[in-house]
C-alpha cells in the first residue's frame, strides 16, 4: 500500500493554482453581456469558448485527482496504483513540472476567450502535455487503455484546430459555434472514455499496448503491497466441508503472502466461534458479518473472490460499491508486489 511521508505539499500547491486559475477566469468575464443576460446572448462565441476552456480545466482537475489517488480494476482495466504526490523521484519532478506548465496554459485559455482559434491551439498543446504526462506515469506503473485514449483525443483536438485555422472563415458564426460545441463534447467524452468502457476502446487498447511495450521496460517490477480480503464459501453441510473451505481460504492467503501482499481471512473466525461456544459466549452470525468482517473489508484495498456463496457474493458486491479491486478465483492472477520474495 502506498504510504505518504508527510503532508502532500506538491498536491496542495497544484490545487491552489487550479483555484487561482479558475478564479481569474471568472473575474475576466464579469463584464460580458451573456453574464447579465444569458438567453439574449446565447449565440456569443466567447461564451462557448469560455465553457470549453472551463470544461477542460475542471475535467482536468477531476482527472488529476483520480490519477493521483489510483483506481480499481474495472471493465478489464488493471489496477492503477496511487501516484506519490510529492517530488521524490525523477518521474515525480517531471509530472510536477508538466502540471505547472498545464496550469499556465489553462490560465491562457481562460483569459483569451475572445480568440477561439488561439484557445483551440492551446488545447492542442494541453493534450500534447497530457500524452507526455501519461508516458511518465507508464514508467511508474501500467495505466491500461488510458494512454491510448489521450492520444486519440489529442488527434481529435488537433483536427478541430486545423479545421478552425484553415477551413472556417472568421465570419462563419454558425460553423464556429458548431466547432466549439463539438469541442466541448470532445472534452467531456475524453474524460468519460478514460474511466468507462466505450465502443472505441479497442483502438485505445492497441495504442496503449504499444506505449507500454516501449516505456514499461523502465518501471520497477511489481505493484505496492495490497491489503486483500479473501472472500469465499464457508458454510457447508458438514464440519469436514466447512474445514475444507477454511483451509482453501488459508491456502489462498498464503499464496497472496508469498506474492508480498497482506491478506485478511474472515474464515479464521471459525476457530474464534468454536472457542466462543466452549466459553459460552454467544456471537450471532450477523455480528460476525456486520461487526467483524465488514469493517475489515472497508480497510482492505482489494478482494480475492475464491468461489460463489451467498456471503462471498455479498462481500464482493459491497467491495465493488466501495470501488475496490476484485480479483476472481486464482491468487496467481494477483500481480506480485514490489520486493516480494
Amino acid at each position: 500500500m502506498s504510504k505518504k511521508k508527510g503532508p502532500a505539499v506538491a498536491l496542495s500547491f497544484i490545487d491552489i493554482l487550479f483555484a487561482v486559475v479558475v478564479g481569474v477566469g471568472l473575474t475576466g468575464v464579469v463584464g460580458k453581456p451573456w453574464v447579465a443576460d444569458f438567453f439574449a446572448n446565447v449565440n456569443a462565441l466567447d461564451l462557448w469558448v469560455f465553457v470549453l476552456a472551463n470544461t477542460v480545466v475542471v475535467a482536468s482537475w477531476v482527472g488529476y485527482h483520480k490519477m493521483m489517488a489510483g483506481a480499481p480494476a474495472t471493465d478489464g482495466e488493471p489496477i492503477t496504483e496511487p501516484l506519490d504526490p510529492e517530488i521524490r523521484t525523477v518521474q515525480g519532478f517531471l509530472r510536477f513540472l508538466i502540471d505547472i506548465v498545464l496550469l499556465f496554459l489553462y490560465f491562457r485559455m481562460l483569459v483569451e476567450i475572445d480568440h477561439p482559434i488561439l484557445v483551440l491551439g492551446v488545447i492542442v498543446w494541453v493534450f500534447v502535455l497530457y500524452v507526455g504526462w501519461d508516458c511518465i506515469v507508464i514508467t511508474e506503473h501500467p495505466i491500461g487503455k488510458r494512454g491510448g485514449v489521450t492520444i486519440m483525443w489529442a488527434i481529435f483536438f488537433l483536427a478541430a484546430f486545423l479545421v478552425g485555422r484553415y477551413a472556417l472563415s472568421p465570419a462563419n458564426h454558425i460553423a464556429w459555434l458548431c466547432l466549439l460545441l463539438g469541442s466541448i463534447d470532445g472534452a467531456v467524452s475524453y474524460r468519460l472514455q478514460k474511466w468507462h468502457k466505450t465502443f472505441a476502446d479497442s483502438i485505445a487498447v492497441w495504442i496503449s499496448a504499444k506505449q507500454d511495450s516501449l516505456l514499461g521496460r523502465f518501471r520497477k517490477k511489481g505493484i505496492q503491497p495490497l491489503r486483500i480480503y479473501v472472500a469465499g464459501p464457508y458454510t457447508a453441510d458438514s464440519e469436514c466441508k466447512i474445514l475444507d473451505n477454511v483451509r482453501s481460504a488459508i491456502d489462498a492467503s498464503l499464496k497472496l503472502y508469498q506474492k508480498g501482499h497482506l491478506p485478511y481471512v474472515p474464515h479464521l473466525t471459525h476457530y474464534i466461534d468454536k472457542r466462543a461456544q466452549e466459553l459460552g459466549v454467544q456471537i450471532p452470525r450477523e455480528d460476525y458479518v456486520r461487526r467483524w468482517d465488514m469493517p475489515w473489508l472497508e480497510l482492505c484495498d482489494a478482494v480475492l473472490f475464491l468461489a460463489e456463496s451467498p456471503g462471498a457474493i455479498e462481500e464482493v458486491q459491497v467491495a465493488r460499491r466501495m470501488g475496490k479491486t476484485v480479483f476472481d478465483g486464482d491468487p496467481g492472477a494477483v500481480p506480485e508486489a514490489s520486493g516480494a520474495g
